[in-house]
């Protein structure tokens, strides 16, 4: 199962499809994140290239000498990236969200009826879809009532 907090270029809709093919990164292979180029113009996400630029002294596409001295932010990249519309990981569950990158995560922790919930009554370890957590209080053994004796 992949990382829903990484986006594929199968999340991008048709029509972005094919522009956002060049935002891969080339070591984690999803799109980039906080993205960085180095001395060759190589453009990678943050997380992925300070990591494998300090243990290999190089760019891991031309094999050039690098060091962290030659990464170099990309904002730029950043906001075009931000200016595509993606799919939400769920819509294989059946969730029909489609907006720009930058709305994904508020709408993953937030708004999604299908993303996976855990109940919050103590003692309960059940797991169920956002859009079913009614139905969880209606049966949780653990969840608090009222005495009708009070």
């Amino acid at each position: 199962m992949c990382d829903k907090k990484k986006i594929m270029l199968e999340d991008f809709t048709e029509e972005n499809r094919a522009s956002a093919q060049d935002y891969l990164c080339p070591i984690c292979k999803y799109i980039i994140e906080d993205v960085y180029t180095d001395t060759c113009g190589h453009s990678f996400c943050k997380e992925c290239i300070f990591p494998y630029v300090t243990e290999n002294n190089k760019c891991p596409v031309s094999q050039n000498e690098l060091d962290v001295s030659g990464l170099i932010k990309a904002p730029i990249i950043d906001s075009t990236i931000h200016k595509y519309q993606i799919f939400c990981p769920n819509k294989s569950l059946g969730c029909e969200w489609i907006d720009y990158i930058t709305k994904r995560s508020t709408h993953l922790s937030e708004n999604c009826p299908y993303e996976m919930e855990n109940c919050l009554n103590n003692g309960c370890t059940c797991k169920f879809l956002r859009k079913d957590r009614l139905e969880h209080l209606l049966i949780c053994d653990y969840s608090l009532t009222r005495c009708e004796l009070c």
